[in-house]
């Protein structure tokens, strides 16, 4: 229970208002994966399948916003009575994952990672005595390739793209769909024979669908895309045995 503040409707007295929020909340989850390792000559071939399941719920019971009287803002008196309501807040999510991973390594100078998930999803909640239930499933995956030379440049490129189901609902009672992600990122790495420092520079462009955000009211609604990109570099830096250092520039 937490009781704040929100204005005034003179110059003494403040309103206030109420959150809240009783109950527990439980969360399972199991990851399992088997991996084989292929020699061919000089190409080395990891293969890995994984397995993961996860549940969660929730029971509480719930009120985001209840009257408190006002309070004189400069002789308050705490301690006035009020009645706090609420009504069941549930939530549920079932969540099963399959995934494959290759990695593929030639003579540690060609290096590809290639992974595929697939994710099945239940959702279901009751809020605001209202029911609201999704079920669905997604296909993902990533995907790099990094090219090392002699003169310690590597140049590399990465596609991955992400999916979680989002548990809750909006103010209008709506449920949340499920978060979407996509990533590009184009680098290079780079690890000078004459020094003891690596040396990296990327260039990344995100977009994310149904993303959470707060609205004027501080109330969390998925409102379209949102889109994150630029520019990173960093390098690490052993100067001598005992000292060494890191460096790092972001643009967003």
């Amino acid at each position: 229970l937490g009781v704040f503040a929100f204005g005034s409707n003179n110059d003494r007295l403040a309103n206030r208002g109420y959150s809240y929020l009783n109950g527990q909340s439980k969360v399972h989850s199991v990851d399992n994966r088997l991996s084989k390792t292929f020699v061919f000559g000089d190409i080395k071939n990891t293969v890995m399948l994984g397995l993961d399941y996860k549940r969660s719920k929730a029971d509480a019971q719930n009120n985001g916003f209840g009257g408190v009287p006002q309070i004189d803002m400069f002789e308050p008196v705490y301690g006035a009575p009020f009645t706090v309501t609420s009504n069941p807040y549930e939530l549920s999510l079932k969540q099963q994952g399959v995934y494959i991973f290759n990695k593929f390594d030639w003579n540690d100078t060609v290096l590809i990672n290639l992974g595929l998930r697939n994710d099945n999803y239940d959702r279901r909640s009751y809020i605001g005595l209202a029911n609201n239930s999704a079920n669905g499933s997604k296909n993902t995956h990533n995907a790099s390739i990094m090219l090392r030379t002699a003169l310690g440049i590597s140049p590399y490129v990465s596609h991955s793209t992400s999916f979680n189901p989002l548990l809750g609902a909006d103010a209008a009672g709506n449920g949340y769909k499920p978060f979407e992600g996509e990533q590009l990122e184009v680098g290079l790495k780079y690890e000078p024979t004459w020094m003891r420092a690596s040396f990296n520079l990327a260039l990344f462009d995100l977009t994310e669908k149904n993303a959470r955000i707060s609205n004027a009211s501080n109330i969390q609604t998925q409102a379209g895309e949102r889109r994150n990109k630029g520019i990173e570099l960093q390098s690490d830096l052993r100067i001598s045995d005992s000292v060494s250092a890191r460096v790092s520039y972001t643009r967003n």
